[in-house]
């Protein structure tokens, strides 16, 4: 049984007063807006109630873990302007079923991951990240950031595809200052991804509930938010 607490859109709306001024803080201390910062609502493993009580809080940007569970409630969904963010696998048997607008996809790390987006979606508001294994753990996915170069050469060959930057989950601490070196090093890659690119911009998708006021300090451009928002997952 959900927790009608966290179903509650006051009590939603409070929470995320709480993780803007967070936000906030965290910008300006490292001379950045906060305007700056997209924040995403990890709705993963919440029942689909939530959709409807974190829009009626005035967020509008939420995120999955499973491609079947962002289909279901992006399906079920009747409020517009949500932007839906995959921020787990890219399983082929999904990708048919997930939203053909306002979607980001926050974890390429296969070529063959854009083959199946492009058989099913035209992609054309369509973002893709680059997930970045920026610890090398032998458990993470991701592309290890030695092969940064090779596989940007290679997905920009699909000239469809809206590849707009970079994302990444640094190696477990509970201390949020062990996060900075990895942040810091995403940033140096966003600026690699830039000059290969030739973009002017570079999203970089990484801090969580623990550590996103380091990530924002270290140039995070996109915060993904559970349970600071929401409470305990079920």
């Amino acid at each position: 049984m959900p927790d009608l607490e966290n179903l509650d859109p006051d009590v939603i709306t409070e929470r995320m007063q709480s993780v803007r001024t967070r936000i906030a803080d965290a910008a300006r201390s490292s001379g950045r807006s906060a305007s700056d910062i997209r924040l995403i609502g990890v709705t993963k493993r919440f029942p689909d109630q939530l959709t409807l009580a974190a829009t009626s809080a005035g967020l509008f940007d939420l995120g999955e873990n499973y491609g079947s569970e962002l289909a279901r409630k992006a399906r079920g969904n009747v409020v517009s302007g949500v932007t839906w963010h995959l921020i787990g696998p890219i399983q082929r048997r999904i990708v048919p079923k997930l939203p053909t607008e306002n979607l980001w996809v926050h974890t390429l790390s296969r070529a063959s991951e854009l083959e199946r987006f492009q058989r099913t979606h035209d992609c054309s508001d369509t973002c893709f990240l680059v997930q970045i294994n920026i610890g090398e753990e032998s458990q993470k996915s991701g592309i290890e950031p030695r092969h940064l170069p090779s596989f940007l050469d290679t997905v920009m060959e699909y000239k469809w595809a809206n590849i707009c930057g970079l994302m990444t989950i640094p190696p477990h601490s509970d201390n949020p200052e062990d996060a900075r070196r990895w942040y810091a090093a995403m940033f140096e890659l966003a600026g690699e991804f830039k000059r290969i690119t030739g973009r002017t911009s570079c999203e970089l998708s990484m801090g969580m509930s623990g550590d996103f006021d380091v990530a924002i300090q270290e140039g995070s451009t996109c915060i993904r938010v559970g349970e600071a928002l929401f409470g305990p997952r079920p």
